[in-house]
């Protein structure tokens, strides 16, 4: 990356270090006076500087910057020279910094898989300590007023004590960048990807207050003490947020997003799910669509260039179809008896006749074809180019490409389209587009097949994947593989009604899904080798299938006439079968009714009754008949 990278305050000298990172070794360290605000010093760097929210930061007690590049660099503010480097080792791979005042160290949380922070002394300019805090942590702030350094590592915010570097406190919140407010000992943090800044007091180690501001990936936080205010860096944007009390002092929001519906308890499941067979198919298998016309399941192996065909009667592989290179995505074209299957590799998509089991034909798309869905209305398949950003709409009457649908751009780049359903009642295609917009989530397309125009783009959450349409809500599921949600869109408004939260955080995790026509339910596919069994009645978590560890899971499939879910296991070249059995009312005692189990009790009753009052009658008999003697 060119340009400027990070930057910190220099507050003895009133200078601003700015990082200008480059390609090669012409890396250099700008040094800005506020006074006159022009550069008063270039400082060469070399290596690869980090750009990180905190990849550099100004020690005021020896009036030097520590910047990290391959390792850290110690930078004088008399001198304007590199003083000293600590260099980077296998247990030093600092990616983050913090100044500790009070005890002149530097905090360096290590690189994610380490699990490890390192503690740097500014008198030696060395590391002299480096210990463990477990998990994945990520970024790192220091609070002066408590002497306690705040770090985030994955869904928990850790707080050390720098007295005897021990976790003294986790605070279960899922968040990206930290900055200390010294005004009121209170540390601020964006949720991840949630729109929601967090205030916690440092006193309780709990969230005190909350702010919805819209800003779904801030690059940067910093506090203005002067002002008493938080600044927050977005793509294109800078919030502005007062650190003064409100009165919106509720419940921290526990959604993924401000309009999101979380239900406070699971339902019960209306069926059970359990592997039945595991199939072996070929190399990587991905997409998987289901021929009601043959009872047969189509598997695009993409690391074998193969499509599996499993007969769901034997759940055997009948027959392997050569198609293209990495076949990815799959549908059936009922109106035809054809199965389109997207190649990867190659920009086309293969037909393939299922009464043959061979390629009939082959279409030119876009470039890195991926989803795809067969529109039964318009005998058409939309098919998702991810990397040329469009989608291809292909007749299967002449099998050649009809109409080209640009994505358009988000933030980061082009929108890059992968997933693909159709929404047979109101003749629209929804697009998942996995890159970011501006509010920092992937967004999903609608597209009307009556003009092959975009009619509406909907923010739902991180990296989304794949989609599946809900016939009887009218409704549409998305999987966001980078957050633990599931976001649920109506087709009669293109908005967000729901997300519905697993109870984990792994990202990339959640791929494929499917709906279940029979019981009402969404089938999600997870990389860690489960599915996930949703009620679309109450948008809940009802049930978990686990398959295996080392499976990685993606996509997924119904079989209506069967009643079982075909899922194709990346990770080991197999296809999971699971059987969804509907759950049977449990039969009351002697299989009576409940009013029939209701008259026997009382039927019970009156005898028990008329029992005691036949006994009361003798006894008072017997005790006339004595007195008469």
């Amino acid at each position: 990356m060119d340009g400027p990278t990070a930057i910190a305050y220099d507050s003895g000298k009133g200078e601003v270090f700015v990082v200008n990172a480059s390609f090669g070794s012409s890396a250099t360290v700008s040094v800005i006076s506020d006074s006159n605000n022009t550069v008063v010093a270039t400082i060469p760097i070399g290596g690869n500087p980090g750009g990180l929210i905190h990849g550099m930061i100004y020690d005021a007690g020896k009036g030097e910057i520590f910047l990290l590049n391959n390792g850290v660099q110690v930078i004088s503010d008399e001198t304007n020279t590199i003083i000293a480097t600590i260099p980077s080792s296998a247990n030093f791979e600092p990616s983050c910094l913090a100044y500790d005042s009070g005890k002149g160290e530097i905090f360096a949380v290590n690189s994610a898989s380490s699990g490890t922070i390192s503690i740097i002394s500014d008198a030696t300019n060395s590391v002299v300590k480096t210990f463990s805090v477990g998990g994945f942590p990520s970024d790192l702030v220091y609070d002066s007023g408590k002497g306690e350094i705040f770090v985030i590592n994955e869904d928990v915010i850790q707080v050390i004590s720098d007295k005897n570097n021990a976790v003294i406190a986790d605070l279960p919140l899922s968040s990206q960048g930290l900055v200390y407010d010294s005004g009121r000992g209170e540390i601020f943090t964006m949720g991840a990807h949630n729109g929601i800044l967090y205030a916690i007091s440092d006193t309780s180690n709990n969230v005190v207050e909350t702010v919805t501001v819209g800003l779904y990936m801030p690059f940067g936080l910093t506090y203005d003490s002067g002002k008493g205010e938080i600044f927050l860096v977005g793509a294109g944007t800078i919030s502005v947020i007062s650190d003064a009390p409100s009165t919106n002092t509720g419940p921290v929001p526990t959604g993924a997003l401000p309009t999101s519906t979380i239900p406070t308890a699971s339902p019960s499941p209306t069926s059970v799910v359990k592997v039945t067979a595991t199939v072996p198919v070929g190399t990587n298998p991905e997409g998987v669509a289901y021929d009601s016309g043959k009872g047969e399941m189509f598997i695009a192996n993409y690391g074998s260039n193969t499509v599996s065909v499993i007969s769901d009667h034997s759940n055997t592989v009948v027959a392997t179809v050569p198609v293209g290179v990495q076949p990815a995505g799959v549908a059936y074209d009922s109106g035809k008896s054809e199965v389109f299957v997207t190649n990867d590799g190659s920009g086309t998509v293969s037909v393939i006749s299922d009464q043959t089991n061979a390629v009939v034909a082959t279409v030119t798309v876009g470039t890195n074809p991926n989803g795809i869905a067969y529109d039964s209305a318009k005998s058409e398949m939309f098919v998702a180019n991810w990397g040329s950003n469009t989608v291809s709409v292909i007749s299967d009457d002449s099998n050649t490409v009809v109409a080209t649908v640009p994505m358009g751009t988000n933030v980061m780049s082009a929108a890059h389209p992968i997933g693909v359903t159709y929404d047979s009642a109101k003749g629209e295609i929804y697009v998942v587009n996995s890159y970011p917009n501006t509010s920092g989530y992937g967004t999903v397309s609608v597209i009307s097949d009556s003009n092959n125009t975009v009619l509406e783009s909907i923010t739902v959450g991180g990296y989304p994947i794949y989609a599946a349409y809900d016939s009887a809500k009218g409704e549409i599921f998305v999987t966001n593989s980078q957050d633990n949600f599931i976001s649920v869109i109506s087709d009669s408004t293109h908005a967000l009604v729901a997300s519905v939260t697993f109870p984990f955080n792994e990202a990339y995790a959640s791929w494929g899904i499917a709906y279940d026509s029979a019981d009402g339910q969404i089938f999600v596919a997870n990389q860690r080798g489960t599915v996930y069994v949703l009620s679309d009645s109450s948008n809940a978590l009802v049930e978990t299938a686990p398959l295996g560890s080392n499976f990685n899971s993606h996509c997924i499939a119904y079989d209506v006439a069967k009643k079982e879910m075909f899922v194709t296991n990346n990770g080991n070249g197999t296809v999971s079968v699971l059987s969804v059995s509907p759950i049977t009312s449990h039969p009351t005692a002697l299989g009576l009714s409940s009013l029939g189990l209701i008259l026997v009790v009382v039927a019970v009753v009156a005898v028990i009754l008329c029992a005691a009052a036949l006994a009361i009658r003798k006894s008072t008999r017997a005790r006339s008949a004595s007195k008469q003697i």
